[in-house]
């Protein structure tokens, strides 16, 4: 375990530096390693209970996500780092929303993860700024919402063009749009992104009626 300092507010106003132990998970003993060296060069080793569990991934898939789900419900109150090789927006939600608290890339563990550490610990949510996009409302055009209503509704792309009388490459066009501010890659990802119960955008992304009322095609 390696601990990392924070400061913690004293009774009389003043600061003082409170040693914090984090544990250290990963399969990969060079990575844990590497991890443990990084939090050491901040503060010294202490074999004690954890403050901050780190939890290592090569990837953030289906069994990974349950690793996080099982950790934050075996330690609901402590917060769970995750450094992982490979992540974009939609994992990185996704690994939030099975109870992670920060997320750092490996590449950048030298300067992330300290700072990411005293968020996690401080209750902030800590993600790279890359993946920042893919956590703001994506701004839609009327059509574009348009188009994603109906496939939300499952129509398809000949279906879309009947229905808003325009051409099928149109609302290829629009998709393709769509799906780069929404941070996905399919029509089925975009519909589980926006109906989600509990991390989705809402149907206040949506625009229902194909009614065109500007020039927007």
């Amino acid at each position: 375990m390696a601990s990392v300092p924070a400061q913690v507010s004293t009774e009389g106003g003043g600061l003082a530096t409170a040693a914090l132990c984090a544990a250290v998970i990963d399969d990969d003993p060079h990575r844990v390693r590497r991890l443990v060296a990084i939090l050491e060069t901040r503060a010294g080793v202490e074999p004690a209970d954890a403050d901050l569990i780190v939890l290592g991934f090569d990837r953030l898939g289906r069994e990974e996500r349950d690793e996080i789900a099982r950790r934050r419900e075996d330690v609901p109150g402590t917060p769970l780092l995750i450094v992982v090789e490979q992540a974009d927006s939609k994992t990185a939600r996704d690994a939030l929303a099975a109870g992670a608290d920060a997320l750092v890339l490996n590449d950048e563990a030298g300067t992330s993860l300290g700072p990411a550490a005293q968020a996690a610990l401080a209750g902030q949510i800590s993600l790279p700024h890359s993946f920042g996009d893919g956590f703001r409302r994506p701004k839609l055009s009327r059509r574009e919402k348009q188009v994603l209503s109906l496939v939300v509704m499952g129509l398809l792309n000949a279906e879309i063009a009947a229905k808003l009388h325009v051409t099928e490459s149109t609302v290829k066009s629009h998709l393709t749009s769509c799906f780069a501010k929404l941070g996905v890659r399919t029509r089925s990802e975009a519909t589980a992104l926006i109906l989600d119960p509990e991390g989705g955008l809402g149907l206040g992304v949506l625009a229902i009626s194909t009614t065109d009322d500007d020039d927007d095609d």
